[in-house]
Order: structure tokens, then C-alpha cells, then sequence
């Protein structure tokens, strides 16, 4: 595990695994705290307790306790290689292990209001985005190697900007982001900004992203210069079933684009690529609700937002990984269902 120099204003997190004993009865449990000098002084916070994970027995909730702590080695290798607008990783792994366990008492406001702060003050030097990519790619690569990559393109409403936010993310098929990119609103320069989403001279096998007049437009420039590809788009309806934090469900409708080869729009393709986007926009979802609660509006430069939502995807997807490995039980996304509009 690599050493960081310390930062003013930035405290360590860590995981401890506390045992206790009530009437015979052994009891553990699992929290997550920032360690930060005051003064002369190293003071200890509790930011989270793993509600879920507390009720493991004992010889479980050990190999726990050691996959998380081994995240946040994967947490301080990213936070050297993170170019200038990467700033909020903090923020970043607090909200993605909050909405993976689906913790009850997340961290409080006031806490999380004073972490953003601070890593807003963070000034990183590194200006090549692709080292951090590439070892993204080596991370998920743990898992298996990346196939059926997709572009998803996401028009991000940013508040208090006067225009929204147009970024574009490349996951593999099983919702594991290995790149983003913020998208120009200069004319045509969002067909070069979807041609450039690859990592390692791999490129997304398609793309999918909200119906609009604007993305409409950049997909036909971009299968009008690439029409040695036989790229075609359609619009599918997208239908899935949500389910909020006190577990009531609703079903929503969107109209979505695809884009890319038509050999490549199989229906088993299309429906991994939908289960990773829902993942994506329900995580994106969480994590503006509580920027926009902590902050009262979305005070972050929109390079940074975009770094933010990408990071907090990639730890979300490591604590999903983690809590199937131990076996803890989490509500998964039902399939979603598609029809496409015939044009």
C-alpha cells in the first residue's frame, strides 16, 4: 500500500472492525473513519456504519473488513494519478459505498459539506487523464476482461450552469466505467468527441443515449463519416422499474438512441448495455441528490461533476463486486424491456 504525502485540510479514511460483547453474546462491527490532525492533535470520525455488514457473524464479516480496507489501497492509488479537475475523490467513495450498501444513516451533512470543501482546496498536478484510465482498465481487468464495450452518452442538468452538461462514458457490459469525456458544444465537435471515446484501441461496439434533436444530429454526422462502417441508429423505448430507498417501485419510460453497427445491436447485447446504463443513471441520480442536498446546488465546475460521477461509478461497481463475493444481499435492477420505434 503506497504512502501519501499528507495534505492540509485532508484526512486518511480507514475501516475498523470493532468487537464487542453483550450478555455472552460476541458482537462486530464494521465502520469507516477519517483520521485528520487538528493542531497537535490526530482526531478520529466516524463517517459511516456498515449497517448491513454488522449483522454477518463474526467469521464472516472479517474477509469483509479486508476487501474493504484493500479498496482503500485501491482508493490512495488513484488519488495519485488524478489530473487537476479529479478532485472530489473522497466524495466520490463516501457516495458509492453509501448507495452499495444501502446504508440508513449515511454520512451526515455537515460532514460531507466539509469533505467537499476540502477536496475542492486539493490542487493535483498530473495533466495526463489517460494514466489514471489505464489503470482503471488494469482494476477492472481483476474481474474479468472488459468485452461489449458501449458509449453512453448522459446530457447531465447541472443547476446553477447556464448549460447543461454533455459527457460521454464508456463502461463494459457489465457497468464497469473505464472512461469518460466531457463533450464540446461546439458544432461538430461532438462527433469527434464520440470517435475519440476508446481506451487502449478499444472502441464502444455502440452507443446509447437519450433521445434529442442534438444527440439525433450528432449521430447522423458521425454514421455520415464513418459510412464505411454501416453504422446505422433507431429509437428504442426503454422501460424499467424503479426502486427507491424505502423500497417503493414505480415503472418509468424513455426514449433512447442507439447507435453503432446494426451487426452489433443483438438483443442480448442491448440488454446488458441497458442494465449497465440503468445502474449508471440510478447512481448518477444518487449522487446529485446528495451533492444538491449538502450544498443546496451543484456548486462543483462541471469538469469536476463529470470526474465525480465517473469515479463514484467505479467504487460503486468494487463494492457491488465485493458484497457478491460475501454474499450480502442487494437489490439488483430487473431486466429492462425495449421496443423500437420503427422510423
Amino acid at each position: 500500500m503506497t504512502n501519501l504525502p499528507r495534505r492540509k485540510g485532508v484526512g486518511l479514511l480507514f475501516f475498523r472492525l470493532v468487537n464487542a460483547r453483550y450478555k455472552d453474546r460476541q458482537y462486530s462491527y464494521l465502520k469507516l473513519l477519517e483520521s485528520r490532525r487538528q493542531g497537535d492533535k490526530v482526531r478520529q470520525k466516524q463517517l459511516v456504519n456498515l449497517s448491513v455488514a454488522n449483522q454477518l457473524p463474526a467469521d464472516r464479516i472479517k474477509p469483509l473488513f479486508e476487501d474493504l480496507s484493500g479498496s482503500i489501497g485501491l482508493y490512495k492509488e488513484i488519488s495519485e494519478l488524478l489530473p487537476p479537475s479529479c478532485r472530489h475523490l473522497k466524495t466520490s467513495y463516501l457516495l458509492a459505498l453509501e448507495n452499495s450498501f444501502k446504508i440508513s444513516q449515511h454520512t451526515r451533512n455537515n460532514d460531507l459539506g466539509e469533505i467537499i470543501q476540502a477536496d475542492r482546496r486539493i490542487k493535483h498536478t498530473l495533466r495526463d487523464r489517460n494514466a489514471l484510465f489505464e489503470l482503471i482498465l488494469e482494476k477492472v481487468r481483476e474481474y474479468g476482461i472488459p468485452k461489449e464495450l458501449i458509449g453512453w452518452v448522459e446530457d447531465l442538468d447541472i443547476g446553477n450552469h447556464k448549460n447543461n452538461l454533455l459527457a460521454c462514458f464508456l463502461l463494459d457490459s457489465s457497468g464497469f466505467p473505464l472512461k469518460y469525456m466531457q463533450l464540446s458544444r461546439e458544432k461538430g465537435e461532438e462527433v469527434k468527441g464520440l470517435q475519440d471515446l476508446k481506451i487502449k484501441n478499444m472502441a464502444p461496439e455502440f452507443f446509447l443515449a437519450p433521445a434529442c434533436e442534438r444527440l439525433y444530429n450528432a449521430f447522423r454526422l458521425t454514421g455520415h463519416k464513418e459510412k464505411e462502417k454501416g453504422c446505422v441508429f433507431k429509437e428504442i423505448y426503454f422501460v424499467r422499474q424503479l426502486t427507491g430507498r424505502t423500497g417503493k417501485t414505480e415503472l418509468g419510460m424513455e426514449r433512447l438512441l442507439i447507435y453503432g453497427p446494426e451487426s452489433a445491436m443483438r438483443d442480448e447485447n442491448i440488454s446488458k448495455a441497458l442494465l449497465a446504463v440503468t445502474a449508471l443513471k440510478d447512481h448518477l441520480a444518487y449522487v446529485i441528490n446528495r451533492i444538491g442536498k449538502t450544498t443546496g446546488e451543484y456548486s462543483m465546475p462541471p469538469e469536476d461533476l463529470v470526474c465525480t460521477y465517473f469515479l463514484s461509478l467505479f467504487f460503486k461497481r468494487i463494492f457491488d463486486e465485493i458484497m457478491i463475493r460475501h454474499n450480502i444481499q442487494q437489490c439488483h435492477a430487473p431486466t429492462p424491456h425495449r421496443e423500437e420505434c420503427k422510423q
